[in-house]
Formats: structure tokens, C-alpha cells, sequence
């Protein structure tokens, strides 16, 4: 649980949007805490939603694919990795098409402000070899003002890249 704390204070370091970390103590059991993304008058969305949403509006080829696979279910999975079997559709263009559509007629909606943090998202999670970035481990906040994707979370694979810059620089 450590590393999401190091994730945490990684992704600020970098300027990208974190969900909150601290050390903890409750009942005796030393660990991190996180802060809770869900905050008053805002609306959380995760990935998962959206692109459904997209791919049943039947706009998506995806739907198509679905149809001939006699409606077999399939999953929203990891970006790096095929570890589900399915249907890979968790890529950019795939979410900006979502996005889009989800939110075609909202003014408060900028879809390069979004991607823009969805590719940092990426990036960070590339770095810190945090494989696990699927559909369900990120967000769309709205408010009254903007909509945005939420902090980012769950970077809990983020030791792999300190093991590795380590390593490397007892090798060298």
C-alpha cells in the first residue's frame, strides 16, 4: 500500500492530478490513507460507463463486432496487456470517441483539456510501470463548471520504477 503513497507524491512531482495519500495509524495497523474523489455537487463517471455507453449507442464498430459475437459479453481491459480475454478497446481514440459522444452537447466540455490529462494519465502510468490503467481505474468528474478527469488513483505498481532506476544505478 506504500507505493500508492510514493505514486501519489510521484504524479505531484510531475505536475498530474493525484488522488490524496498520507501516512496512517487506525486500530493499530500502520498503512496509507486515501481522500475519498467524491466531493459535493460533483459527479464521478468511470471509464468503464463511458465507453459502454458508446459502444451499445451503436456508433462504435465495437458494437458491430459484439453483434457477430453473438453478444458474448467482453471486457474493458488493461492497456499493456491482453490478461482478460475480450475485446481490446480501451485506447485513446476509442475514449475520445466516448467522450465525445457522452458529452457532444455539454459546453463545459473541452475535449483536448481531457485528453491532454488522459495522456498524462498514460504517460505516468507507462513510467511507473502501472500496467493496470483499464476502463474501471479512471474517472470523468463534472461539476457545475467543468468536466474533467478525476485525480488519478491506484498507482500502486510505481516501486517497479524505483527497483528499477536502482538497479540500474548499481549496474552502471
Amino acid at each position: 500500500c506504500y507505493n500508492e503513497l510514493i505514486g501519489y507524491h510521484a504524479a505531484k512531482i510531475l505536475g498530474i492530478d493525484a488522488c490524496f495519500c498520507d501516512l496512517a495509524i487506525l486500530n493499530g495497523m500502520k498503512g496509507i490513507i486515501s481522500k475519498s474523489l467524491r466531493k459535493e455537487k460533483t459527479k464521478l463517471t468511470s471509464g468503464y460507463t463511458i465507453l459502454n455507453e458508446y459502444v451499445y449507442s451503436g456508433l462504435s464498430n465495437l458494437y458491430w463486432i459484439k453483434k457477430m459475437m453473438n453478444e458474448t459479453d467482453f471486457y474493458v481491459i488493461s492497456f499493456t496487456s491482453n490478461t482478460y480475454y475480450g475485446i481490446i478497446f480501451h485506447d485513446l481514440e476509442n475514449i475520445w470517441h466516448a467522450l465525445e459522444y457522452k458529452y457532444k452537447e455539454d459546453i463545459r466540455f473541452n475535449i483536448e483539456k481531457v485528453m491532454n490529462q488522459m495522456v498524462s494519465m498514460y504517460i505516468f502510468s507507462l513510467l511507473s510501470y502501472d500496467t493496470d490503467k483499464y476502463a474501471t481505474n479512471w474517472l470523468i468528474e463534472e461539476n457545475e463548471t467543468d468536466i474533467r478527469l478525476a485525480p488519478i488513483y491506484d498507482n500502486e505498481d510505481v516501486n517497479e520504477i524505483i527497483y528499477n532506476l536502482t538497479y540500474t544505478r548499481e549496474m552502471a
